[in-house]
């Protein structure tokens, strides 16, 4: 192994909108809140509601719901308890409850939807592997979410396990920009290479994504960190050891918003 690359999923590996729109609208039929359906094939996970009301940029999910939630006017009093299993009476066991509905539905709509690949993305994941570079992939959904994804994506199978770990959002206590979930990662990577070892891993050589919580997730780590965009565009990895993979891209399809 000459050295481990950590991936973000969402954005970098493969565009999580319809997903995740699938999932917002399950946690605001709550509420009852009206949906405007007629965007079929949503660019933005909350396609439908007001832009001026979208949560800022970069939140991780636990924070991007409540800012939501806010923003929307949404809470207790218009909740509907009818549809809780258990006895809901504080603003936090709503906030959780509504915190596991949306990773549940969020692994039901991987299992649903067809999945949709960054274009050159699954290429470069095998050009590394090829390289002898050991990958592990950090995101901000539920482990299980990520397992889907990857397995659809051709990623995450016995016989060519290009992943060779997975920190989802239930592994860490604080997510990104915090670097927990990317030292958590590399420590799995090194494990699941030399499960004997009782030496400390060492440092990723990059960490590719796509958003600000990544590159500030790599900052705070001290390794380098490459955006998902110029990599594609450059149509190669230049690694930090001078290491070279070149990649074969198809066309780059138009600009999309980044979030979280």
């Amino acid at each position: 192994m000459k050295g481990i690359v950590l991936l973000d999923l969402d954005e970098t590996l493969h565009y999580s909108a319809k997903q995740k729109h699938k999932a917002w609208q399950h946690i605001l039929n709550f509420f009852g809140f009206e949906w405007d359906a007629s965007n079929a094939n949503p660019q933005h996970e909350l396609d439908g509601i007001e832009p001026m009301l979208w949560p800022e940029r970069g939140l991780p999910p636990h924070e991007f719901l409540r800012q939501l939630l806010r923003n929307l006017g949404l809470g207790l009093k218009t909740f509907d308890r009818s549809r809780a299993v258990n006895d809901i009476s504080t603003e936090e066991q709503l906030f959780k409850f509504l915190q596991k509905e949306w990773s549940d539905s969020l692994i039901r709509s991987a299992h649903e939807m067809a999945t949709e690949e960054v274009p050159g993305a699954v290429n470069m994941v095998k050009k590394i592997f090829a390289k002898d570079y050991h990958m592990g992939v950090i995101t901000q959904a539920p482990t299980e979410y990520a397992e889907i994804i990857l397995s659809k994506l051709g990623l995450l199978n016995r016989e060519n396990p290009y992943i060779n770990a997975i920190v989802g959002s239930e592994k860490v206590a604080r997510p990104k920009p915090d670097p927990e979930g990317l030292i958590i990662a590399t420590k799995l990577v090194w494990l699941d290479q030399f499960p004997d070892s009782q030496d400390e891993p060492p440092k990723a050589l990059l960490f590719v994504g796509d958003s600000q919580s990544d590159e500030l997730a790599s900052a705070n780590l001290g390794i380098p960190f490459l955006m998902i965009d110029r990599i594609l565009a450059e149509g190669r990895i230049i690694l930090p050891d001078g290491d070279t993979i070149q990649l074969d891209i198809p066309p780059i399809r138009g600009e999309k918003e980044i979030w979280n």
